[in-house]
């Protein structure tokens, strides 16, 4: 990343006021060490309260030159770093060379270079660390800033990403079987693509992180009535929901995967070949339940881009707070999901 204040943000670049208002503290810590043996003697020799007119604008003077060098090797680096680092080294020591000369010149003809240079190098050379110092502890903190802003930027494209899939996952499938309802002259296809077109409005146009957990339930009892029209019989759905009155919010499209690897895989037709499925929602979690025989085309049973999609995004909205187990005991296939807070939320 590049290091100037147009990259680095104006929040560092307004910082040059905290640098004064902290060297000013600074410069009186320095000047009480300083004078900390006379004290101890009860012999102050530095006028902490200027009193007067004159000693006042001394010390004005005083507070101000000796910040320049602060402030000099704050703003040189701010421009400079990390992408020219020995440009700003070199040119620090030239503008510290140069204010140097500009206050020896306040003291002529009454002070010595020498003697100028003997009593004060030390002390610039400490305000000048101040700025340094005071720069990297600002630019280690907008750096982890940085990088926590590009993870969550990160992670929502992931999440846009891992939702998209969702959609034409869903299309094709959905379009199968329509076609094959189509293909056999079946009377509950024009009822099957009305279902279809509500899902797919409520798929596209809905685009908010989170939906109502009742929305969620609407869809997907929706989704089931739409399966259901593929088979010539009364398709043997067990549904059990609880908690629809409470208003709490859930990432869209979570769930469906689940219910549609069931539909897609699943044996059903004969006594004990039902589709199970239970959701209990509560203000504090949400438990989920699926379960259904397996048919004989069923050879993943991680359930391919549905299933792989909803374990991922389960990873980034409910990260440490969901419980996932997938059991396949050679003849049912159950899922079993506890989601145990609310989901993260990258804004």
């Amino acid at each position: 990343m590049a290091g100037s204040p147009y990259i680095l943000d104006l929040r560092m670049n307004q910082r040059g006021r905290q640098v004064l208002l902290l060297f000013i503290l600074f410069f009186y810590l320095i000047r009480l060490i300083q004078d900390m043996p006379n004290l101890v003697n009860g012999y102050p020799a530095f006028v902490y309260f200027p009193i007067t007119r004159g000693l006042f604008f001394h010390r004005i003077f005083e507070i101000l030159s000796s910040g320049s060098f602060a402030l000099a090797g704050y703003y040189i680096l701010l421009k400079f770093y990390p992408e020219k680092p020995f440009f700003a080294a070199t040119l620090l020591l030239l503008v510290s060379a140069l204010l140097f000369f500009i206050f020896f010149s306040f003291e002529r003809p009454n002070t010595r270079l020498r003697y100028f240079f003997l009593s004060n190098v030390f002390y610039y050379i400490i305000y000048s660390v101040f700025g340094i110092v005071f720069f990297f502890i600002q630019y280690a903190a907008y750096k982890d800033v940085q990088r926590k802003e590009l993870l969550i930027q990160n992670r929502q494209s992931e999440l846009l990403f891992l939702r998209s899939q969702i959609n034409p996952h869903f299309l094709f499938n959905s379009l199968n079987n329509i076609y094959a309802l189509v293909y056999q002259g079946s009377d509950q296809a024009l009822n099957a693509i009305s279902g279809f077109s509500e899902l797919m409005r409520y798929m596209l146009y809905d685009t908010t992180e989170n939906i109502k957990f009742t929305d969620e339930m609407n869809y997907i009892k929706k989704y089931i009535q739409l399966q259901r029209l593929r088979f010539d019989y009364n398709l043997p759905v067990n549904i059990s929901v609880s908690g629809e009155s409470i208003e709490k919010t859930i990432p869209p499209l979570l769930l469906i995967p689940f219910i549609e690897n069931a539909f897609k895989h699943g044996r059903y037709g004969h006594s004990g070949e039902e589709l199970d499925i239970s959701i209990i929602n509560s203000e504090s979690d949400l438990h989920f339940y699926c379960s259904n025989k397996i048919g004989r085309g069923y050879k993943d049973l991680q359930g391919g881009i549905g299933l792989g999609n909803v374990k991922r995004r389960l990873e980034l909205l409910y990260p440490q707070s969901h419980e996932l187990v997938i059991t396949n005991d050679s003849d049912r296939f159950t899922i079993k999901l506890h989601l145990k807070d609310s989901p993260v939320i990258y804004d």
